[in-house]
């Protein structure tokens, strides 16, 4: 009994003595060691964002580069006098009338991101990311003028975005006004120290190459008449007939009658219905007969019969 007790406890004592070498091997070595590398992973991650932000800042800022490049200035002064300038150059280029340019005072635009600004950078994020001076152009043209001013002002090159739009139809269609709205932006202290060189829209653009919806309809095409048709050929007279062939007084002559009663003397020469009285001749057997001639065709036609081609 005695040496069974002894066992036991030997064992027990054994497995506390494991358990205490475990907690103490887990508490001193490996909980500290995953607390360590859990921080070495997460500077280093942060470090690899860092880098990742570093080498998209440069991106960034040759963008923003490139778009302060175009502005029209760096600072409000400059932009309000050129962003005049340049509407008025192509109002004229476009050669609209009664044209009327105007801009209001810049608005700031805040950054999106100021709330991420802390510590010593917040006033980082109360900088405004960049303004916007907006603009009014008024003026009256036909539709193609108002078409070109208003594609030029679209084409051009600074940053800028048209906001309103109106056309309005004057003289029946044939004069248009326009009244156009826009926002040109620029970063204050970066952008051209000089202004660009103004070119004129080229002639052949033309913008709203749509039809004028302001122009009256056209008058409706008259039909066009039908094709002339060929007279259809005159219908024959119904045919005389010959009523009497002989001589009068020593004259020749034939008299013809036609179908409702109505006479007629022919004497040599004579034509009727296109067939020409040559002569008066006796037949073999001494009766007076008529010689008729039409189209080089002669014929004898004796009293009593129609008068007639063969």
């Amino acid at each position: 009994m005695n040496s069974r007790m002894l066992i036991i406890a030997w064992g027990v004592g054994s497995l506390l003595l494991c358990l205490l070498l475990w907690w103490a091997f887990s508490a001193w070595v490996t909980s500290p060691a995953a607390a360590i590398q859990s921080r070495i992973d997460s500077m280093n991650a942060s470090l690899e964002r860092r880098r990742v932000d570093i080498d998209r800042a440069a991106g960034v800022n040759d963008r923003i580069e490139s778009i302060a490049a175009r502005t029209l200035g760096s600072t409000t002064e400059a932009v309000d006098h050129a962003l005049r300038s340049r509407l008025a150059a192509l109002a004229e280029a476009a050669a609209v009338t009664d044209v009327r340019v105007g801009t209001s005072p810049p608005v700031e635009v805040e950054s999106p991101g100021r709330r991420e600004f802390k510590g010593s950078q917040r006033s980082l994020g109360k900088e405004p990311d960049f303004m916007l001076v907006g603009a009014t152009v008024a003026a009256r043209g036909t539709w193609s003028q108002v078409g070109l001013l208003v594609e030029s002002i679209q084409a051009e090159s600074w940053p800028h975005r048209i906001t309103k739009l109106r056309l309005t139809a004057r003289d029946g269609g044939a004069q248009v006004e326009v009244s156009l709205q826009l926002q040109a932006l620029f970063i204050p202290g970066a952008g051209p120290q000089e202004a660009a060189t103004f070119k004129p829209p080229p002639a052949q653009r033309v913008a709203l190459a749509l039809p004028n919806p302001f122009a009256p309809p056209a008058p409706p095409t008259p039909p066009k008449p039908p094709p002339a048709q060929d007279k259809p050929p005159r219908p024959i007279a119904d045919p005389w007939q010959v009523v009497h062939v002989g001589l009068v007084r020593g004259e020749a002559e034939v008299l013809l009658q036609s179908p409702r009663g109505k006479r007629k003397r022919l004497v040599p020469g004579d034509s009727h219905q296109g067939m020409t009285l040559e002569a008066v001749t006796p037949d073999a057997d001494g009766i007076d007969e008529a010689t008729f001639a039409a189209d080089g065709a002669r014929w004898t036609i004796p009293a009593g019969s129609l008068l007639k081609r063969p």
